[in-house]
């Protein structure tokens, strides 16, 4: 079977799809020939050459240059996508090159970047769609009026193509009410050896941690007045990532900035660290919570994540209400009593690596690719018969 991931970024990048795509090319069945088309849009390289080397020669590695660009909000997308159609002017491009032709050699193509399901138009292959990127404008059932204006625009732009869909826990419901061919619902894995618990840690200050890119809606519009409103000197607030509000967070002398990490340092960071706080109200997922709770730390989530990690719920993670009021509540609750972040590090990494390591994850992952591929094959072997019958009847 042959599997094509399509990238909107370069590898090296090393964010949240770039990880989850590293793991699964770590884990591919030798059943499954792999290619991987990525560009050459980068911000900052988190992940070395060698570490995209260390992948070998298994896979297929394809780039080309993207007219995209890095920008926030609806209306900066609207106008890059609808406006200027940077992804249009991809496929424009890549069709006088001989990798387009490589790519469409495929079976079924997973999109990491959405719009790119562009690129197989009229193949009749599984193309199945992610939350990795344009999650909002897949989903064309939203409450929201100017969701569903703004779907109505973008899917004959870019989305006529798409025939699966792949949803995180918190979005399972969307599924039901999308009339496509393929669905499969499974969260991320994280990588356990890398990230694990340190038994023995203990620090007189507790210290908080958040790991993301540095826009106000991974949850920095609530994170920086909250730090503010801490007055408490028996905590610490430590931040990692880039982005537009790192001159901001660099010069705040009450938070300590570790900048843009590479793996092991951010594995360890997240080891020094007592209590991960994550009030995002933009991820589909979060990759950065499994981490944090493979490296034994209790987290604070905003609940616009509920769904994704209800089965730690109670023991190691705690869902709080987007404001800055309830997460001040609540981070002054654990200053007086410590004892309520104490729990079982073991316990909650062991769990972990049972249940979401990527080992594990890979292989359902790789199973839902399997099946949709038969079924692909079923249902061109039905066209095809249909289609012949037909003919003969029509002759007849």
């Amino acid at each position: 079977m042959r599997l094509t991931f399509l990238m909107g970024f370069d590898m090296r990048m090393g964010r949240g799809g770039e990880n989850v795509l590293f793991n699964l090319l770590k884990y591919t069945p030798n059943d499954i020939e792999v290619t991987v088309l990525e560009t050459d849009l980068i911000d900052r390289a988190r992940k070395t050459d060698d570490a995209i080397r260390s992948l070998g020669n298994k896979h297929r590695f394809l780039k080309i240059h993207t007219f995209n660009y890095f920008t926030n909000g609806l209306m900066g997308q609207f106008y890059r996508d609808v406006i200027l159609r940077t992804s249009i002017k991809d496929l424009k491009n890549a069709r006088k090159t001989e990798v387009f032709k490589q790519i469409r050699e495929t079976d079924l193509a997973y999109l990491f970047y959405n719009y790119y399901a562009i690129f197989f138009q009229g193949m009749g292959i599984p193309v199945i769609a992610s939350p990795h990127s344009g999650e909002v404008l897949i989903i064309g059932h939203h409450r929201s009026f100017v969701k569903r204006v703004i779907y109505s625009i973008y899917h004959p732009l870019y989305y006529g193509s798409i025939n699966g869909y792949h949803a995180f826990p918190k979005n399972r419901k969307d599924l039901e009410g999308l009339d496509l061919k393929y669905k499969m619902c499974l969260p991320n894995g994280v990588d356990t050896d890398r990230f694990h618990p340190d038994d023995d840690a203990f620090h007189e200050r507790i210290r908080f941690l958040f790991i993301a890119a540095l826009l106000p809606e991974k949850g920095l519009d609530i994170l920086l007045p909250l730090i503010e409103s801490i007055k408490d000197d028996s905590v610490e607030f430590h931040i990692a990532g880039t982005g537009p509000l790192e001159d901001e967070i660099r010069k705040n002398k009450r938070i300590i900035y570790h900048g843009a990490l590479n793996d092991d340092d951010l594995a360890r960071l997240y080891r020094e660290c007592d209590v991960f706080i994550y009030p995002s109200h933009s991820d589909s997922f979060g990759l950065v919570v499994l981490e944090a709770l493979s490296s034994g730390l209790y987290v604070l989530a905003g609940d616009y994540l509920r769904g994704n990690f209800d089965d730690f719920e109670g023991k190691y993670l705690e869902y709080i209400p987007m404001n800055v009021d309830s997460f001040h509540r609540r981070v002054m609750d654990i200053v007086r009593d410590r004892k309520i972040i104490e729990h079982d590090k073991r316990e909650e990494y062991d769990y972990m690596k049972k249940n979401y390591d990527w080992s594990v994850m890979t292989e359902k992952f790789y199973g839902y690719m399997r099946q949709f591929y038969e079924e692909s094959k079923l249902h061109k072997k039905q066209y095809r018969s249909e289609n012949t019958a037909e003919f003969k009847a029509s002759q007849n």
